[in-house]
C-alpha cells in the first residue's frame, strides 16, 4: 500500500464521528492493503508498535519545525509563525509541501519512522532531524500532515483497539455468516467459512493489536 492511500483513509476517518462508519472505512483499508495488516493498526493509533514495545519517536516540536524548514526551504521562524496561527504542525507541513510527492509505501514509511525513533548516542538529535527532513522531502502535503502528527504524537483519529478488531473481522468476513443448514436430527451441515491461516488479515486478527509481524 502507498502512503497516499493511507493518508486518504486518515482523512475520511478524521471526518466521521460514527463508529460504524469508521469501522467500515478501516475494513476497506485492511482489505486494500492486507500485506500491511500487521503495522496498520499501530499507525492508525499513532504509534510504532504494541504499547509495551513501541519506541518513542522522540521528535518534539523543535525537531519537527526544524525538519519542516529544511525540507521546504522556508525559514524556521516562518514555520513557527504558521504553527502559532494553525496550532498544528501537520497543517503547517501540508501547507508548505507540494500537493504531490514521490511514491512511498506504508511499510517503508513505518521503517523510516522506527529508524528515527531508535536513533541514539552522539549526534542523535541531528540524525533524527535529518531523517525526518529527508522523509518529508519525499511526501506530498496531505501525506506530511499525518506523518508529522504521528511523529509529534498527535494523530488522534479516535481509533481504539475494539474498533480495529471489529474492522479486521469485517475485512476478513464482509458478510454475516448464514445460519448453518441442518440435517435431520439437528446436526449442523458444513463448517463456518474461514480464511487460510497464512492470510495476513487472519494473522493480524488472531494476534490483535498487541502483536507485530
Amino acid at each position: 500500500m502507498l502512503l497516499t492511500d493511507l493518508a486518504n483513509a486518515f482523512r475520511k476517518i478524521e471526518a466521521t464521528t460514527k463508529r460504524h462508519q469508521m469501522t467500515a472505512l478501516l475494513a476497506d483499508l485492511f482489505r486494500s492493503g492486507p500485506e500491511d495488516a500487521a503495522i496498520l493498526p499501530y499507525l492508525l493509533q499513532g504509534r510504532l508498535g504494541p504499547p509495551y514495545a513501541a519506541p518513542d519517536i522522540g521528535a518534539d516540536e523543535h525537531r519537527i519545525a526544524q525538519a519542516i524548514a529544511e525540507a521546504t526551504g522556508v525559514a524556521e521562524p516562518e514555520v513557527w509563525r504558521l504553527y502559532r496561527e494553525r496550532g498544528d504542525l501537520g497543517l503547517v507541513a501540508e501547507e508548505l509541501l507540494p500537493s504531490t510527492g514521490q511514491p512511498i509505501t506504508v511499510r517503508e514509511t513505518y521503517h523510516q519512522l522506527r529508524a528515527i525513533a531508535t536513533a541514539a548516542g552522539a549526534g542523535a538529535y541531528e540524525e533524527k532531524v535529518r531523517r525526518l527532513r529527508d522523509l518529508l522531502q519525499r511526501l506530498s502535503g496531505p501525506e506530511a500532515r499525518y506523518l508529522v502528527r504521528i511523529a509529534q504524537g498527535r494523530l488522534r483519529l479516535g481509533v481504539g483497539d475494539a474498533t480495529v478488531m471489529d474492522a479486521l473481522s469485517l475485512a476478513c468476513f464482509p458478510h454475516p455468516f448464514p445460519s448453518p443448514r441442518r440435517e435431520e436430527g439437528g446436526q449442523a451441515r458444513g463448517p463456518a467459512p474461514t480464511l487460510p491461516a497464512s492470510s495476513p488479515l487472519s494473522r493480524a486478527a488472531g494476534e490483535g493489536v498487541g502483536g507485530e509481524d
